[in-house]
């Protein structure tokens, strides 16, 4: 029979990913684009949730909540600072996901399948777009490197780390978020299959939106691996240029499918990171003093 390869980009992602944590081996080979596995809560968190939409009162006349009524609950949940808090996040149920990806795979063996997983470089710009610049004060970007970091930590120290790479404070928060939500999970879970002999390429995508101030940002991957530039043309743009990097990512992807190795493996702390933009390349150690803040940071939130 033909392989399997299954792909899911943001959530999608988590899921492939709570799936392989549970030891499903329905599938030959996995590709994980720009999964936040730090959204998974505990079942604490979800019932935590659960009572905030009953103490909203939501019944019908029968007593038992339809869809409308059940997501204008949901909607009066203040989704917090970040990292979010709000209620749209997969959690450990006993049954559909038994224990935290992260958790599984740094304590056990997935199922020995290859995995090609990686992040765009500026996920969460598209999220901090609708901010002011003047919003991005230091003590905005302290507090934001508090949330993320936990209170045991020096955000004065994590902030400090990113100024080193980032030239203004708006590109600072938004670097954090990015790799809180996004790069630091995706790596350690990769990390933990790959230093267990397991096949892995990771990557970053550095192509940037010709939209100013978006950079790399989050879903700007779909376009061009996809190749429906003039659906999103914001995204990832759609002349010559953009159609031949939408036509490279097309090629590599399908290289995995096939069974191929479409660069360097990435081999575990330290490895090789296949940088994808205007002039691809393959990166060692890329950014590891950033990511380095994250370990031993998920679980989080229970």
């Amino acid at each position: 029979p033909a392989a399997i390869t299954v792909a899911g980009q943001s959530s999608g992602a988590v899921a492939i990913s709570a799936l392989l944590a549970g030891g499903c081996d329905l599938f030959d080979r996995a590709i994980l684009q720009s999964g936040g596995l730090e959204r998974v809560r505990s079942t604490a968190a979800a019932s935590a949730v659960a009572e905030q939409i009953l103490s909203t009162g939501v019944r019908t006349c029968d007593g038992e909540p339809g869809v409308e009524e059940i997501l204008a609950a949901q909607r009066g949940i203040d989704t917090g600072f970040v990292p979010p808090q709000g209620p749209f996040h997969p959690c450990i149920d006993g049954d559909v996901i038994d224990e935290h990806p992260l958790v599984r795979a740094q304590t056990r063996d997935l199922p020995p399948i290859p995995i090609l997983a990686g992040t765009t470089r500026d996920e969460w710009r598209i999220f901090d777009a609708a901010l002011d610049d003047d919003i991005f004060s230091e003590q905005y970007v302290r507090h934001r490197a508090q949330a993320l970091a936990g209170a045991d930590r020096d955000a004065d120290a994590v902030v400090a780390t990113y100024r080193a790479v980032q030239p203004t404070m708006r590109g600072v928060a938004a670097a954090m978020v990015t790799d809180y939500h996004f790069t630091a999970p995706t790596e350690q879970f990769v990390r933990a299959h790959a230093e267990r002999g397991n096949t892995v390429f990771r990557y970053e995508l550095q192509w940037s939106s010709p939209r100013a101030g978006l950079g790399a940002c989050h879903d700007s991957c779909l376009a061009l691996v996809f190749g429906n530039l003039d659906a999103a043309p914001a995204l990832a743009g759609n002349d010559g240029a953009a159609r031949r990097m939408s036509e490279a990512v097309q090629d590599r992807w399908l290289e995995f499918v096939r069974g191929a190795e479409p660069w360097e493996r990435y081999d575990g702390a330290g490895g090789s990171t296949m940088l994808l933009g205007p002039e691809s390349a393959i990166a060692r150690g890329h950014r590891a003093e950033q990511l380095a803040i994250w370990e031993g940071r998920y679980p989080a939130y229970g």
